[in-house]
């Protein structure tokens, strides 16, 4: 686990230290 899809508004409220988004909405833990 660990890669996520969401949608862009949520993607907008993840502190970018934690998460790292991809273009399509993929999201990893890093």
């Amino acid at each position: 686990p660990g890669k996520v899809h969401i949608s862009p508004n949520t993607k907008a409220l993840l502190p970018s230290d934690i998460y790292h988004t991809e273009s399509r909405g993929v999201v990893w833990v890093k």
